[in-house]
């Protein structure tokens, strides 16, 4: 198994178990050669859990939309906003083919490499959902 393949099968089987010393210990059972992809799973927790217990922002109706295109991607709509980024709803807009898509503009000061690596490995999670 990849290791994208193997930390989302070790998220989601952790998240089958309740949190706590249980899960953990399932967790370096199954991650006993691989401290990296046990951190990792970890943080990816830990991010679950803060974002499931913070409330839901629902943007204002008159919330303005960038009136750039962000490569072949038009946004449509906002879909929500934090202190690192907002989401938009877009479209895509090259004329290729027809894609709707979530598309999340991080925050300027946020641009430093630990920062973009954490975003690659976002990217790369999100993306193996759709499979």
């Amino acid at each position: 198994m990849a290791t994208l393949e193997r930390m989302e099968w070790l998220f989601h089987e952790s998240r089958q178990r309740p949190p706590g010393a249980e899960r953990r210990k399932w967790l370096e059972e199954q991650c006993r050669d691989d401290a990296a992809t046990l951190r990792e799973v970890e943080r990816l927790l830990e991010s679950h859990a803060a974002i499931a217990e913070s409330p839901v922002i629902r943007p204002p109706a008159e919330a303005a939309i960038p009136s750039a295109q962000f490569g072949a991607y038009r946004a449509v709509s906002l879909l929500g906003r934090g202190g690192m980024s907002a989401v938009y709803l877009a479209q895509r807009a090259d004329g290729r083919f027809q894609q709707t898509v979530a598309l999340k503009i991080m925050a300027g000061y946020l641009a430093g490499p630990e920062f973009l690596r954490r975003f690659e490995i976002e990217r790369q999670f999100l993306a193996s959902l759709n499979s």
